[in-house]
């Protein structure tokens, strides 16, 4: 009878520590929350997720404004916000006590997995999460060469979190500096990488104007080409493995 009264407790003590007024002050925020939060556990998204189209239709969802005022208003028991994001904002409601969880920016895939089971385990302590992140083999020596490619004729170099996406599909990167930098199209003429991957928003715009360039339908062919929305490499999330599916299909 004793075992049975312990269980009771322990089972209520789980359902207490779940919230059910949850809210996200940044964009990927937004998005991991309506990805792993049941529907009825989400209070506000932040006004971020009106303007920008992503890996899950927020369209349902209440959105707050971003001031101090209303997020007391709606009296959260959660809120949820990216390491590098709403600075003042989430000092300010520490400080008011409201409970404020700050979700690390990934730098490794390993760490992607880190991400999302320790959102999920505020979110729904009882439920195990399932790691999917599993180490590549190490790249052979004649690997296919990628270019990616982002906005403004940016390429990303070695040292990135995006780097190791390419390794784990597959892909040795084509450009060899470390970070990011713009394009030396005169180089890439003289020796082309084996694949394109274009990485930027599909809105027209200025900064795209690099990617109508005709040398790329000199130097690749169409399906050596591929494009995808910049967001999916921008908030690491249960996308990111999917997005490593994608590509290597297309590898």
């Amino acid at each position: 009878m004793a075992s049975w009264a312990a269980l009771l407790l322990s089972s209520l003590a789980t359902a207490s520590d779940r919230p059910e007024r949850v809210i996200s002050l940044d964009l990927c925020s937004d998005w991991l929350l309506a990805h792993y939060a049941e529907p009825s556990q989400i209070l506000a998204l932040s006004p971020l997720s009106a303007s920008y189209k992503g890996p899950i239709d927020t369209t349902s969802y209440a959105l707050h404004d971003g001031s101090l005022e209303q997020l007391i208003s709606l009296n959260p028991d959660l809120i949820v916000v990216g390491q590098y994001n709403a600075w003042l904002l989430r000092e300010r409601l520490t400080a008011l006590g409201y409970p404020v969880k700050i979700l690390t920016l990934p730098q490794t895939l390993a760490a992607v997995d880190e991400q999302n089971s320790t959102l999920l385990s505020w979110l729904s302590p009882e439920q195990p999460y399932e790691a999917q992140y599993q180490p590549a083999p190490p790249l052979s020596e004649d690997a296919p060469l990628l270019l990616k490619l982002g906005s403004n004729g940016i390429a990303t170099g070695l040292d990135t979190f995006e780097n190791q996406l390419l390794e784990q599909i597959g892909f040795r990167n084509y450009s060899d500096h470390s970070g990011y930098a713009a394009i030396d199209l005169e180089g890439v003429i003289a020796s082309p990488p084996d694949r394109l991957l274009i990485a930027a928003p599909q809105s027209p715009a200025l900064a795209n104007l690099v990617f109508d360039h005709p040398i790329w339908k000199q130097l690749l062919k169409p399906q050596q080409i591929y494009s995808s929305d910049d967001w999916r490499w921008q908030c690491p999330g249960p996308w990111t493995f999917k997005l490593i599916e994608e590509l290597r299909a297309w590898r």
